[in-house]
């Protein structure tokens, strides 16, 4: 379920009054969204694999002692061993924190856990991308913000050099210098103020110290 609470939703709203004026007509005008949808976009088909091991080991000896009495000794071990992996599925009680933060997740989202430094944004519609970067970054300010387009790759080396590849842009957004932002007092749907930023617009070829946060020629 989608609150109306949401940001993206709440953006949807704001520009197509068809849609605001359809869900006010329920009989419950703040009731959450249901959506119904497979997440193949995120990894894939689900996918699970069953495997079990049978291992039975039988060993004896036997004999003969004297005339009329005979002897048997046998040991016997078995072990099965099971092994289940699964993979692409989506856990929906993440799905549905993050659909029920007010900030769109920007402060629940911990990422892949590549790096702490950057916040990356390579999803959604590209118009919307400032807008989600700012969000993410009043309430990360140590972090950079990267807007990542289609057809684009953004490369960080040993060195923490970025360099661009690819066909698109990449937008690096640094608050280390911000002095004002309202992120705290923001209500849901409402616009950011964010003061005293600095943008650059990359393309392939460019390069970007994230140590020094400055482009390299």
């Amino acid at each position: 379920t989608v609150p109306l609470s949401n940001p993206f939703l709440a953006n949807i709203l704001a520009t197509q009054p068809g849609v605001a004026a359809l869900l006010a007509s329920r009989a419950n005008p703040t009731a959450p969204i249901q959506i119904n949808k497979r997440f193949l976009g995120i990894g894939g088909y689900r996918d699970a694999t069953n495997a079990n091991n049978v291992y039975q080991f039988v060993a004896g000896l036997n004999g003969v002692l004297g005339d009329s009495m005979t002897w048997d000794v046998y040991a016997s071990h078995g072990q099965t061993l099971t092994t289940y992996s699964s993979t692409g599925a989506v856990r929906f009680s993440t799905v549905q924190q993050l659909l029920n933060a007010p900030d769109g997740g920007a402060s629940l989202a911990p990422g892949l856990g590549l790096t702490n430094r950057v916040v990356v944004d390579q999803g959604g519609h590209a118009s919307d991308r400032i807008g989600r970067l700012l969000a993410a970054l009043a309430l990360n300010p140590f972090a950079l913000g990267l807007g990542l387009d289609a057809a684009t790759a953004a490369v960080i080396g040993p060195d923490n050099v970025l360099e661009v590849f690819g066909f698109g842009g990449v937008t690096m957004i640094d608050p280390a210098e911000m002095t004002d932002s309202n992120v705290a007092d923001l209500a849901p749907g409402a616009p950011i103020c964010i003061t005293n930023l600095r943008l650059h617009a990359l393309t392939g070829g460019a390069r970007y110290d994230l140590d020094f946060r400055r482009t390299i020629g």
